[in-house]
Parts: C-alpha cells; sequence; structure tokens
C-alpha cells in the first residue's frame, strides 16, 4: 500500500477500509507515535546544534565522527527507516557509526553518548522525557504519521453514537508532549497506569469529581 503523507486523509482511509470489517473509528488524537531521532539534550550545542533531520544529515556531511546513532534491526532495513531517511534527506551514515542494539536499549545509550550520540526513538515514549532526551523535527515530513485513533465495533457506535463527541474531547488533549509525560509516569516513575488514567481523566474534568 502506497502511504498517503496526509494525516486526515490517511485517517479517512482506513475508516472507509475498516468499515466493511463492522468497525468504526473516531477521531484521531494530535500525538503522532511515528518513528524519530533523538538526542540528549546537553549534547545539542556541541554537536552543531542540531534540531532537525536537515541538521543532522549537515553534521554527517561535516562532522562524521560525531553523527554516530544507535537503532534497532527493524529501522536499520525499513523503507520508512534509516535508508529512506537518508534517500529523503540527501545523506548516508557511515556504516561504522551505526550500532545495532534492542529497543530498549536505545534510550539508555543515547542518553550516556558512549556508543551513539542519536538514537532513533518512538516519539511518545515516556523515556524521552525521563531522561531529558530532544527529538529531531522531522522538517521534511519524512517518517509516516502514527495518529493514536479509538476504533470501535460498528454495532456498539450506532447503539452509542454520543460515543464519538465523548472520545473526540478526550482525544483532542493527548498531544505528543502529554503523553511522554504519562508514559513517563508509568515506565519512569513507576505509576500504575490506571491511575495515571484516572489523574489524567480527572485533571481535564473527563470524570466526575468523588463526593
Amino acid at each position: 500500500m502506497t502511504p498517503i503523507p496526509n494525516p486526515r486523509e490517511q485517517w479517512l482511509a482506513v475508516r472507509r477500509e475498516d468499515a466493511a470489517n463492522g468497525i468504526t473509528w473516531l477521531s484521531p488524537a494530535p500525538l503522532d507515535n511515528t518513528y524519530a531521532l533523538a538526542v540528549r539534550k546537553e549534547a545539542v550545542s556541541t554537536l552543531a546544534n542540531v534540531k532537525t533531520l536537515t541538521d543532522f544529515g549537515n553534521l554527517v556531511k561535516t562532522r562524521p565522527k560525531d553523527a554516530t546513532v544507535c537503532v534497532n534491526n527493524e529501522f536499520f532495513s525499513r523503507d520508512d527507516g534509516l535508508p529512506g531517511v537518508e534517500k529523503a534527506y540527501g545523506f548516508q551514515v557511515p556504516r561504522d557509526n551505526v550500532a545495532k542494539l534492542d529497543t530498549g536499549l536505545i534510550y539508555k545509550a543515547t542518553d550516556d553518548g558512549k556508543i551513539c550520540n542519536f538514537g532513533v526513538v518512538f516519539a511518545t515514549d515516556g523515556r524521552i522525557e525521563g531522561l531529558g532526551l530532544s527529538v529531531l523535527r522531522d522538517d521534511k515530513q519524512f517518517f509516516p504519521v502514527y495518529n493514536a485513533a479509538l476504533n470501535v465495533r460498528t454495532s456498539v457506535f450506532q447503539k452509542y453514537p454520543q460515543l464519538a463527541k465523548m472520545f473526540r474531547l478526550i482525544s483532542a488533549e493527548l498531544t505528543n508532549e502529554l503523553m511522554q509525560k504519562l508514559n513517563a509516569d508509568v515506565d519512569v516513575r513507576g505509576k500504575f497506569p490506571e491511575e495515571v488514567a484516572r489523574n489524567f481523566l480527572s485533571a481535564y474534568g473527563f470524570t466526575a469529581k468523588r463526593k
């Protein structure tokens, strides 16, 4: 399937396709849990002030020794991973600069800065906020958009159409920054997911106050 770059058109296409399966997709959230490259914040100024993927490409060309990257095997080989980024932005990371690690190890390795200055991350991962990483902006909008959206059986939706308005209000609040914080509450600060979700709903006025 050919990727659809426009987020709204992508959601509409998925919604149309799944209608045949008896599934209705509700409004998407602004959060985009796509691939991204991140760097520890304290190193940004020493790495030629790299803030975008275009900046990273310039670093590869001018200071290749500093352009070290930790990736997982999937990102290393996927068309929408490292090969695609290199093609879209017109650079190639020296393969000696690429360390392949398990996904769970990349965040800490990027923060340590010993084997890589940059690492592939998922944009809403709580470890970004927890470790103080800075996500490089995809200024050419290469990476596919992964907006979160609730889906529900069409038969249930037809019975309770008010679900659309209720979850649209909730989804509208879920940005990348907020999801990083909520995920960090669980993954970094050790809170229970149920507690974090309940606190979020309460803080934004989506639940009635207990008497």
